[in-house]
């Protein structure tokens, strides 16, 4: 008989006994089992047992879909899906990235410390900030232009173009106002175009214009359809008036033939107590206490 596993020799009870025969046989049989398979393994001179008396199977390659075995690789442009990359490919990659992002110029973005904007952090901050910006000055000329001219209309969200198109309206009319007045109680005198002294006479004095006049008709009296001595007319011109030696911008005229300035016509300087101011005017009337209708012009 074998012994079950290496098939090793056994003595059964009726074979005669031989001890050295047995043992060698014994031996023989062992020598014979090792470093073959399914016997003894042996060790290599590593100290370790050799593969092929190992009943083990070599492992398959790696795949995207199966485990095994994977080769290295040191590349930083392969396409492969099959290797994997070495810790110093991949450290070369991030040191490409880390440069990148510190290279503004790069990628079109340049240096942010160049920005005109007061953040200059980030590229989001400084274009919100730019936004932001924008947005105020559109309010800004918007409410200047409605303040110009209320009877234009500035869109909630206007466009540059808009706002262009509104200047342009504005830009193109004259300012005017009118309305009714009575002359002052008192009188006071004025400056003839020769730098003299007028007669003493009543004046209107007009507030609350969106503009500064630079023409102004006053017509005295004629509101009631008066004639004759009772009506005045009182003008200031957008520039001086050569007469009476002198220049002036008013001219004050009376329904009478004559007066002490000649031909029911006076000349006089835009001087103190005549005057024009952005918002208002004080012009001659020359009747006291009288219903004037007035007329001022950009």
């Amino acid at each position: 008989m074998a012994t079950e596993k290496l098939g090793l020799p056994t003595i059964t009870g009726n074979m005669t006994a031989d001890v050295v025969r047995d043992i060698n046989a014994l031996a023989t049989a062992v020598d014979g089992k090792s470093g073959v398979a399914n016997g003894l393994a042996t060790l290599g001179a590593d100290g370790k047992v050799p593969a092929d008396q190992l009943n083990v199977q070599a492992p398959a390659d790696a795949s995207t879909t199966v485990k095994g075995i994977v080769m290295l690789e040191d590349s930083t442009s392969s396409t492969s899906i099959a290797k994997a990359a070495t810790p110093k490919s991949v450290k070369s990659v991030n040191d490409a990235l880390t440069s990148h992002k510190s290279d503004g110029s790069a990628h079109g973005i340049g240096d942010k410390n160049t920005l005109l904007t007061t953040n200059k952090a980030t590229i989001v901050g400084a274009m919100n900030e730019l936004f932001t910006n924008v947005s105020n000055g559109k309010e800004l000329v918007g409410t200047a232009i409605t303040d110009a001219d209320n009877d234009l209309t500035v869109p909630a969200e206007p466009t540059f173009q808009q706002l262009a198109d509104l200047i342009g309206e504005f830009g193109g009319k004259r300012k005017w106002a009118s309305g009714n007045a009575v002359s002052s109680s008192t009188t006071e005198s004025w400056v003839y175009a020769d730098g003299t002294s007028s007669p003493l006479l009543a004046s209107i004095t007009v507030t609350g214009l969106s503009f500064q006049p630079s023409i102004i008709l006053v017509f005295v009296g004629m509101d009631t359809g008066a004639t004759g001595t009772s009506s005045r007319l009182s003008v200031l011109f957008p520039e001086p008036i050569y007469s009476r030696g002198g220049q002036g911008r008013i001219i004050y005229t009376t329904a009478s033939t004559t007066t002490s300035n000649g031909n029911g016509t006076m000349t006089l300087q835009l001087a103190a107590p005549a005057s024009i101011s952005q918002g208002g005017f004080k012009m001659i009337a020359g009747l006291p206490s009288t219903n004037c209708r007035w007329y001022a012009f950009e």
